[in-house]
C-alpha cells in the first residue's frame, strides 16, 4: 500500500510507503510545498512481476468468471482509491497570504498598498491586475513583484505607527505571530536589528530565489 501526495501549485507529488498492519498515516504538512489543496491517492502497487493473477473479489459482471489479469511489472497498479483533497489552512504563513492581504484593481496609475483596516489591500492598476490574475500559474514570481513590496511598505508602516493601536488588527497579529514563528522579535524591527526588507524576505521565505527558480522551470519547458 502506497500514498501519493501532489500539490499542483508547487509540482510537489511524493509516494509512501505504508507499513503492514498500519491503519493510520501521518504526513506532516510542509508549507514549501503543499499550498491550499493537498490531493492525497491510496494505491495498491506490484511490489514484484506477477504472471496469472486472479481474484475472488473481482467484479464478474464487468469481467467475468475465472478472470486472469494481464502480466503485472513491479510499481504497476492492482488498485486505486479515490482521491482526497486535503485543504491546507495556511492563514499564519505567507505562502497564502489571502487571509489578511487582498490585491484588487483599482483607477491609479501605480500600485497603492492600505493596510487600514482588518486586512491589508494591494490596489494595482486595472491592466496590472489582470495580468496579475492571468499569471497565478506561477505563484512566486507574482509573489516578488506584488507581495514582497507591498509586504515591505507594510514593515515599515507598523514602524512609523507603532504605539497606534495597530497592534489589534488582524493583518499586525498574523505578521508578529509569522515573526516569531522565525525565532525572532518584533522589537528587532522597531529597533531597527533587522530592515523591512530583510524581514519581508524572510517572512516570504526568500521568494526572489524561488522566483528565479520558477523562471528556470518555465524557460526549461520552453526550451
Amino acid at each position: 500500500m502506497y500514498l501519493r501526495v501532489e500539490n499542483s501549485l508547487t509540482a510537489y507529488r511524493k509516494l509512501y510507503a505504508l507499513e503492514p498492519g498500519k491503519y493510520t498515516f501521518e504526513l506532516e504538512i510542509d508549507p514549501k510545498y503543499m499550498r491550499k489543496k493537498v490531493e492525497v491517492t491510496g494505491l495498491l502497487l506490484a511490489k514484484q512481476n506477477i504472471t496469472d493473477f486472479i481474484s475472488d473479489t473481482i467484479n464478474t459482471d464487468l469481467y467475468g468468471k475465472d478472470y486472469v489479469f494481464p502480466d503485472l511489472n513491479t510499481g504497476d497498479p492492482l488498485a486505486v482509491a479515490f482521491t482526497t483533497n486535503v485543504v491546507v489552512n495556511d492563514e499564519d504563513s505567507f505562502k497564502s497570504v489571502s487571509s489578511i492581504m487582498k490585491v484588487a484593481k483599482s483607477k491609479k496609475e501605480y500600485m497603492v498598498v492600505d493596510p487600514d483596516g482588518e486586512i491589508i489591500y494591494v490596489y494595482l492598476p486595472e491592466t496590472l491586475y489582470e495580468q496579475y490574475i492571468r499569471y497565478q500559474s506561477v505563484p512566486d514570481i507574482a509573489l516578488s513583484i506584488v507581495i514582497l513590496p507591498a509586504l515591505i511598505q507594510v514593515l515599515s508602516y507598523m514602524v512609523l505607527n507603532r504605539g497606534n493601536d495597530i497592534d489589534e488588527q488582524k493583518w499586525y497579529m498574523v505578521i508578529e505571530k509569522k515573526i516569531r514563528s522565525l525565532d525572532k522579535d518584533i522589537n528587532d524591527l522597531f529597533n531597527e536589528k533587522i530592515s523591512p526588507l530583510e524581514l519581508a524576505q524572510m517572512i516570504l521565505e526568500n521568494p526572489v530565489e524561488r522566483s528565479f527558480n520558477e523562471i528556470k522551470g518555465i524557460v526549461g519547458i520552453e526550451d
